[in-house]
């Protein structure tokens, strides 16, 4: 369901606007609260109570997250998962909170120097009087007016980051110095990547691609693209689409390497690793998918790093907020999308294609192959003059389009020719 879709709806027992930015009140709080002990809900900042979109100016988008961030914390919003991302609505820029449904109720924010719990009640959110908590503590969902029994059996990971006894959000660490602040699993998906898209500090932050011949178990060409994450996204796709050729539009790439920058976990200090074989393109990003469970196979998920997000959408290197995968996966039906605890996995289909006409050099290397197979590329260059490299990356890409391939050991093995 689109944003504008979402605000023709209306404000409702788990959806709720707010016209003013997170900076200008935190009235939102109590709202954040109140989705916490119902069955979970949004807030979208920049919509007026009568579901007008007046957006939130692009200039403020980095500092007003970093007020909702500051405000999270402030609050002592423990044990809460939020996510924080960008939309567009009616040509105007919003933000989007999402609150799921809390695992350990009641649960309450320290607003003007007390702890206070709210429940939702059809579209107001009123703060829970004493009969209420005792039922929320019993572990029963508030669901406008009425008590859910709960079913909440999950335990919160050993491996969660807590907030501090003063409610600050603690930081997780990477190998080389200090990793994202907070992230999903602490309260508000507030992040460093305004960093990230600027300077990179993060050594192991870069894109890695892979070339497969078939049935290689290493790849025949390794490229490492470091320095700016926007810049990498957009080198590496030129790169790929160089070597799939037309069997993958730009959009497709560009979206599903953005997609992986935006969601991956930057306190692992892996690469984000793009396959390229004769058959698929696969692209693995560093931790898990963050949000409710079991959207990301259907195309949905939440950004672990909203400003990152928001630079690439500016770049033109990502479409608008939840629209990236499922246009993917339009696109490329046969796309499949898995998740392990420590990744997530994007598989897309590379349809066949017929190899471009073989230039001079081409024609020259498999006529030696075809008269001799058992030539090693320095043979082959000493015999026709062309340069080593050359004749080295010619042999590989020619096995990579099927034009020859390799039967034998690699020291005793010789070349034939396919067809």
């Amino acid at each position: 369901m689109s944003m504008e879709s979402e605000i023709e709806r209306g404000q409702g027992e788990t959806l709720a606007f707010c016209e003013s930015p997170p900076s200008a009140n935190r009235e939102y709080l109590g709202t954040v609260v109140a989705f916490a002990n119902g069955v979970g809900g949004t807030i979208v900042f920049g919509v007026s109570p009568d579901g007008e979109a007046v957006g939130v100016p692009e200039r403020d988008l980095r500092s007003e997250i970093s007020a909702l961030g500051e405000a999270v914390s402030d609050a002592r919003l423990e044990n809460l998962r939020l996510d924080v991302g960008l939309s567009a609505a009616y040509g105007k820029t919003v933000i989007v909170l999402d609150i799921e449904k809390g695992n350990r109720k009641p649960h309450s924010a320290h607003l003007g120097g007390r702890g206070r719990a709210f429940v939702r009640r059809g579209s107001e959110t009123v703060e829970a009087d004493a009969g209420t908590v005792e039922r929320l503590a019993r572990g029963s969902a508030f669901d406008g007016g009425a008590y859910v029994p709960a079913m909440e059996t999950e335990s919160r990971r050993d491996d969660t980051a807590r907030p501090e006894p003063d409610g600050g959000i603690p930081s997780k660490t990477t190998p080389s110095g200090p990793g994202l602040a907070g992230g999903t699993d602490a309260g508000c998906a507030t992040t460093n990547a305004e960093a990230l898209a600027g300077a990179n500090p993060f050594p192991h932050a870069f894109i890695r691609c892979e070339r497969y011949a078939d049935d290689a178990s290493v790849p025949v060409e390794t490229v490492d693209f470091r320095g700016k994450l926007v810049a990498q996204v957009s080198s590496a796709t030129s790169h790929i689409l160089s070597r799939i050729g037309e069997g993958m539009d730009r959009e497709t790439v560009s979206e599903a390497l953005g997609n992986a920058v935006v969601h991956r976990d930057y306190s692992i200090a892996e690469p984000t690793v793009v396959r390229m074989s004769p058959d698929a393109l696969t692209v693995e990003s560093p931790g898990p998918s963050v949000g409710r469970r079991g959207l990301l196979a259907r195309g949905r998920s939440y950004p672990r790093n909203p400003l990152l997000q928001a630079e690439l959408m500016r770049s033109g290197l990502l479409s608008e907020r939840g629209s990236g995968l499922v246009g993917i996966l339009g696109r490329h039906p046969a796309a499949a999308i898995s998740e392990t605890l420590g990744s997530f996995v994007l598989k897309i289909p590379v349809p066949k294609q017929q190899p471009e006409r073989l230039n001079k050099n081409e024609q020259t290397i498999l006529a030696e192959l075809g008269e001799d197979g058992t030539l090693s590329a320095r043979e082959v260059s000493e015999r026709t003059g062309i340069p080593y490299g050359t004749v080295r990356r010619l042999i590989n890409d020619m096995r990579v389009n099927g034009l020859i391939t390799r039967e034998g050991s690699r020291k005793t093995g010789v070349w034939v020719l396919s067809g």
